[in-house]
């Protein structure tokens, strides 16, 4: 029944009172945002590049556009609402993503049915009319309303790293619902729950959010199983299913380093393989810019050379932050690289937008560590 979870971290006033404690705590589930007191620079860095006037380019934006703007009278039954769906689109994943939307966007999550444990009628025609659910409320809706118009859908139930889970938590029994819709001949992995908000604890209770988030439709299986395990193995989507075991071992992974565009199989295979123990925090600004190398290693060691390529279509200020040292990448004509040294305490990869007023965000966090002597 478990909502995604959303803390909040610590922010830091200037670059200095943060490298001076190494103990902050941030999230990324969050798109968090680090202050730096701001550097004169040695050399101006100037670009032709324009910047960005809107968010990150919505590729669904038609389906989002219609899913916002059904009539009400539309929706009061579910074949209504179907049949309305199906007669302003033109493809599964267009219908799909109408569905996803709207669900996400109209139905609130029951927050009084979860703390007190009395779900109510979860049947997807008294969600329809009450517009509250849980997350099993949620799924059936979703699935009745993609049979409807003419889709295959499945609800899938399994454990969940959602609200209340604790990183090493071993999980007892299912908590979660969620769905796979096929769309052109392919499951697709859906958590439309998830896409509806996140949740905190306020006085000793869950408080949910409403905040649609695009992330939870049509999810990479090696991005969805960080959080996702279903009861039934053949659901994972993956070639090779993986241990209950060996999911509760999994670290938390938050969907900004995948929205940086770190590669979802390469960073699982490194996890599961224990390759790697532990991803660098990761934060995914509000436009598009992708991580095209670095380290997939939270954990550094003093004395190598650590170099980083960005691909950023805008006019920006990027730049590694060790300490004290701050290196800015430079424009190589289609990314921006640097190479910098490090030496044990915190490195930060951080940008700034040269037409703003203020201070450095980051975009990824490292731990340098000492090499340890023999």
């Amino acid at each position: 029944m478990y909502l995604a979870y959303n803390s909040s971290s610590k922010i830091q006033e200037l670059v200095n009172n943060f490298l001076a404690n190494n103990n902050t705590t941030t999230s990324a589930e969050n798109i968090t945002k680090i202050a730096f007191k701001q550097k004169t620079l040695d050399k101006k860095i100037t670009s032709k590049k324009n910047y960005p006037k809107r968010y990150k380019s919505n590729p669904y934006a038609k389906e989002d556009k219609i899913a916002f703007n059904i009539p009400k009278k539309e929706s009061r039954s579910l074949n209504k609402l179907a049949d309305y769906i199906k007669n302003n689109t033109t493809s599964d994943k267009s219908r799909a993503r109408v569905i996803y939307t709207w669900v996400a966007h109209n139905i609130r999550y029951d927050d009084k049915g979860y703390n007190t444990g009395d779900y109510g009628d979860l049947s997807a025609k008294t969600v329809l009319k009450s517009k509250t659910a849980v997350c099993s409320g949620y799924s059936n809706l979703f699935k009745t309303l993609c049979e409807k118009a003419g889709l295959k859908s499945i609800k899938i139930s399994g454990y969940a790293k959602g609200y209340g889970f604790s990183d090493g938590q071993t999980l007892t029994k299912t908590n979660h619902a969620w769905n796979a819709v096929k769309i052109d001949n392919k499951w697709e992995l859906i958590d439309v729950t998830w896409a509806s908000g996140h949740a905190k604890t306020v006085n000793g209770k869950m408080k949910s959010t409403q905040d649609f988030t695009s992330y939870w439709f049509c999810v990479d299986p090696y991005a969805f199983i960080y959080k996702h395990l279903p009861k039934n193995p053949k659901y994972q989507g993956l070639p090779n299913p993986i241990t209950k075991q060996q999911y509760e071992h999994l670290p938390i992974v938050g969907k900004g380093i995948l929205q940086l565009g770190f590669p979802p199989q390469k960073l699982f295979n490194s996890l599961i393989n224990k390759k790697v123990t532990s991803l660098p925090t990761a934060w995914a600004p509000n436009f598009n810019i992708k991580v095209k190398s670095a380290k997939i290693n939270k954990q550094l060691m003093e004395g190598k050379a650590i170099t980083v390529k960005i691909e950023c279509p805008f006019d920006v200020s990027l730049v590694l932050v060790n300490n004290e040292n701050w290196v800015y990448l430079t424009d190589e004509k289609g990314y921006w690289q640097g190479t910098t040294n490090v030496k044990a305490g915190t490195l930060l990869l951080c940008y700034k937008l040269n037409n703003k007023e203020g201070s450095f965000s980051s975009i990824l966090k490292y731990d340098v560590k000492k090499e340890p002597h023999l």
